[in-house]
């Protein structure tokens, strides 16, 4: 769970979108514009797949672990995102 704190946070793939992950308890979830949060299960340190689905999430990571953004990985092809704001 101290690993999902790290890649909490707002992730921008387009101007005006907004991912954002956020960790509840020792579950790490994802909020996508229009639908219902979704909740991800690791794979490894840096991918995750969402919950009952075939799209995954892989973060890309600093130095220190932090997330510095993510892919967004589905059938119909990759969305990366940049992660905004603070730390």
């Amino acid at each position: 769970p101290t690993t999902f704190d790290r890649l909490a946070g707002r992730y921008e793939p387009a101007p005006g979108v907004v991912f954002e992950v956020s960790r509840e308890g020792d579950a790490l979830m994802m909020q996508l514009p229009g639908i219902p949060r979704l909740r991800l299960r690791p794979e490894s340190v840096r991918t995750f797949w969402v919950e009952n689905t075939r799209i995954a999430v892989t973060f890309d990571l600093d130095a220190e672990g932090r997330a510095t953004g993510l892919t967004l990985n589905a059938p119909t092809g990759a969305t990366p995102a940049k992660r905004i704001g603070g730390r």
